[in-house]
């Protein structure tokens, strides 16, 4: 499954994802865009919600 989430400052530190399953395992990656297009998706983390 895929999701994005958008409309975050560029200093945010953090980001509210719902719909997450407690137990199981998520793969956080973020990508970034500006004039010139989009960057690389880069992992940020992994999430286990409780």
């Amino acid at each position: 499954m895929h999701s994005r989430i958008i409309g975050y400052a560029s200093s945010a530190r953090t980001a509210h994802v719902d719909g997450l399953t407690a137990g199981h395992h998520y793969r956080v990656f973020m990508d970034t865009w500006n004039a010139a297009g989009e960057g690389k998706p880069r992992i940020a983390g992994t999430v286990t919600p409780n």
